[in-house]
């Protein structure tokens, strides 16, 4: 690791957004690789219109699930709480970006393992946020790359 790099990451632990612990754990080339993506190029590009760690907290029926979903929740308490990774605007509409960090996972498992939380997310956002979701990603460290999660209307 470089000075540079270094310096990096010991500023990001400085103001708050990771622990010293966690900077000198990064693998700065996995890191890099998510700074020189596509994706973070269309996140830069959207300016203010960026939100880190949105979180919503929705009743399932306020949500259009088709009954499919819907049985996946018999048993909760009919409340859906979490954090949205990142959000950005893009032409009016919103893109979901939610990071994931498995090991030894191919994307397809990725894409299975997580796609019914992209789903939720999808709804509660388009929800909360009152605009339509046009894309949902998961940005995947291992695999350096961005994973589009095609999702249907639920």
């Amino acid at each position: 690791m470089g000075f540079a790099d270094s310096a990096v990451y010991l500023f990001l632990a400085e103001m708050g957004y990771i622990t010293d612990i966690e900077a000198m754990a990064i693998d700065r080339k996995k890191a890099a690789a998510f700074f020189k993506s596509e994706l973070y190029s269309r996140i830069k590009n959207a300016g203010e219109k960026v939100w880190r760690e949105k979180k919503f907290m929705v009743a399932l029926a306020q949500l259009d699930l088709n009954e499919e979903l819907l049985s996946s929740f018999r048993n909760s308490d009919g409340m859906i709480k979490g954090i949205a990774d990142l959000l950005f605007e893009e032409d009016g509409e919103i893109i979901i970006v939610d990071y994931k960090s498995d090991r030894g996972i191919s994307e397809k498992h990725l894409c299975e393992k997580y796609k019914m939380q992209l789903m939720l997310y999808k709804a509660a956002i388009e929800l909360t946020c009152k605009k339509k979701v046009k894309q949902t990603y998961l940005y995947s460290f291992e695999l350096c790359k961005a994973v589009e999660i095609e999702i249907e209307q639920v």
